[in-house]
């Protein structure tokens, strides 16, 4: 089974994660509400706070809610004129819209706003935000002890691979068959990209029969270096290691970097397949 899927820089966006907010100049407040889950509560929301001059910057739903839950949080980042009392907002929002069970408003301080959200998920497992200015810190440590330092980010590289493939196999019973192993394989690279590695192009999936290949556009790994003679995906390529090891119940699985950005390349091009 083979996926092709374009790349477009221009349709790749950054995403903010819900639980900090900066700003310089404006008059940042957190709205955090309690309300009924039904249809409109959002649009009347909205438009109470048009009237009174406030402006939603972001909408923030920090758990989904299907229509059988009867009660919702809800939290807004909000740009109110410097003359809007805050506790003005509160008042009107519990009184004005009925389906507001209860609201709390936070001001910036500084500048910054930190959301009251913990533990962090990423589908249903605890996620911990790593700054990369802080995995750059490690990385600095393969210059300073080398080869050994480099065995031990390939083990902990592994052991996070395996660790995405037992979060999507675990709702597989029994043997994969083959289109169980492609889909798998889809869900990891789409993991890559929603945790942060890089922007993903698959280039081939046919890991039913032992073979991926596909690119990391802005690898966060590799854009630390500049102008290698070598491949830098180190972390990398043991994260996709460890996965394909599980995925395919082999040790012995061959991961190459064809292309890096750290040597100059458009993009991190990585070959997958079976080692015999």
């Amino acid at each position: 089974m083979v996926f092709k899927r374009m790349h477009r820089s221009n349709k790749v966006n950054p995403i903010y994660i819900d639980t900090a907010f900066y700003s310089s100049s404006k008059n940042i407040c957190l709205l955090e509400l309690k309300v009924r889950n039904r249809p409109g509560v959002l649009s009347n929301i909205s438009r109470l706070l048009a009237e009174k001059g406030v402006n939603i910057v972001k909408v923030i739903v920090p758990k989904p809610s299907t229509v059988d839950v009867k009660e919702s949080d809800l939290a807004l980042i909000i740009e109110a004129d410097h003359g809007t009392r805050s506790e003005d907002i509160v008042r009107d929002l519990k009184r004005g819209i009925k389906e507001v069970i209860d609201v709390s408003l936070q001001k910036s301080n500084k500048g910054f706003l930190f959301m009251n959200f913990n533990p962090i998920l990423f589908i249903d497992q605890r996620v911990l935000l790593f700054p990369f200015p802080a995995f750059a810190e490690i990385l600095r440590l393969i210059d300073e002890y080398g080869i050994t330092f480099l065995a031990l980010l390939a083990r902990i590289g592994e052991k996070f691979g395996q660790g995405i493939y037992r979060l999507f196999s675990r709702n597989i019973q029994g043997p994969l068959d083959v289109q169980d192993y492609n889909t798998l394989s889809a869900a990891f690279l789409d993991a890559l990209q929603a945790l942060g590695f890089g922007a993903i192009e698959v280039v081939l999936n046919n890991a039913s029969d032992g073979e991926v290949m596909f690119r990391i556009y802005n690898n966060f790994e590799c854009s630390h270096y500049k102008l290698s003679r070598e491949p830098k995906g180190y972390f990398t390529r043991a994260v996709i290691r460890g996965f394909y090891r599980m995925l395919w119940g082999r040790e012995k699985v061959g991961v190459k970097e064809l292309k890096c950005i750290a040597r100059g390349d458009k993009y991190c091009e990585f070959h997958v397949y079976m080692s015999l």
